[in-house]
Formats: structure tokens, sequence, C-alpha cells
């Protein structure tokens, strides 16, 4: 039996791809980022997304590798800033 139109509107994200993707308005609260800033880091390829049933989710591991890039670069900082105190010395 075919599916109804009011039956296909609603398609559920398979359990698989909710386990690892975000819907986009849930990943700009967890990432405290504009809506505007998550397409410019889909463009840039920082986060990656997947179109469901019309709506955009960005990957789990994209979001954990955005994060893991913000605390490299302020480790990579404060290590700056300790060679630097250093030499002020």
């Amino acid at each position: 039996m075919l599916a109804t139109a009011d039956e296909t509107r609603h398609v559920s994200m398979p359990e698989f791809l909710r386990n690892s993707a975000m819907p986009l308005d849930e990943a700009v609260d967890y990432l405290r980022i504009d809506r505007s800033t998550a397409y410019r880091y889909i463009e840039d390829g920082k986060l990656a997304k997947i179109k469901h049933g019309g709506r955009t989710w960005i990957t789990r591991r994209s979001i954990e590798e955005y994060e893991q890039s913000l605390i490299d670069a302020a480790t990579r900082e404060q290590g700056r800033a300790a060679r630097a105190a250093k030499r002020a010395q």
C-alpha cells in the first residue's frame, strides 16, 4: 500500500542518523552561534550537513571536530602567551 501525502510529509529521521546528527536549530543552540554563521561554516567545510525530510541536520562528528579546533586554537594561544611572558622576564 502506498503512503498518503500526509504520511510522507512527516518523515522521521532513521535512528542511526538521529544518533549521528543534530537538527540545525539544536546545533546552533549547542554551539552558541547564529544560524547564518552555521550556514557559513557549512559552506566553508567547518560543519557537515545532512538534508533529510526538508530539514538540515549537522553531523555530530563535524560538531566534535569544530569544538576540538576551538580547543586547539585556545591551547596554541595559551602557549604563545606563556612563551611571550617568559621572554619578557
